[in-house]
C-alpha cells in the first residue's frame, strides 16, 4: 500500500466515523426532548386521573349520602302512612258521619212516613 491510499483509508475512515456518529447526536438531542415531552405528559395526564378519580370519588360519596336520606325519608313516610291509616280507621265511625252530615247542612226529620206495598205487587202501572 501506498502511502497516499493509507491516508485516503484513514480519512474515510473517518469520514464514516464521523458520519456514524453525528447523526446519533442528533438522535439522543431529538429523544432528550421528546423525553421531556414525554414526561411532561406523563405528569399531566396523572394529573388528570388524580383530579378526575378525586371529584368521581366525591360525587360517588354524595350519591351514597343522598341514597341514604332518601331511604331516611322513605322510612319516615311510611310510618306516617301507617300512623294516619290507623288514624283514619278510628275516626271512620258514626260520629264522623254526623259532623259530615252537619256540615253539609241536613234538617233531621221529624215525621217519619213508611209506605206500604202490597204483598203481590212490587211495581203498579
Amino acid at each position: 500500500m501506498k502511502i497516499g491510499e493509507k491516508i485516503k483509508n484513514k480519512k474515510i475512515a473517518k469520514m464514516k466515523t464521523i458520519a456514524l456518529q453525528f447523526p446519533l447526536e442528533i438522535n439522543q438531542f431529538h429523544l432528550r426532548i421528546n423525553l421531556k415531552v414525554l414526561w411532561m405528559f406523563v405528569i399531566l395526564f396523572v394529573l388528570i386521573f388524580v383530579f378526575l378519580s378525586v371529584f368521581q370519588i366525591n360525587m360517588m360519596t354524595r350519591e351514597t349520602y343522598s341514597i341514604r336520606d332518601y331511604q331516611n325519608k322513605i322510612r319516615e313516610l311510611s310510618l306516617e302512612n301507617k300512623a294516619l291509616s290507623i288514624n283514619l280507621s278510628q275516626t271512620d265511625s258514626l260520629a264522623r258521619f254526623e259532623i259530615l252530615v252537619q256540615g253539609l247542612n241536613l234538617e233531621k226529620a221529624d215525621r217519619v212516613q213508611y209506605i206500604q206495598v202490597l204483598a203481590g205487587q212490587v211495581v203498579a202501572k
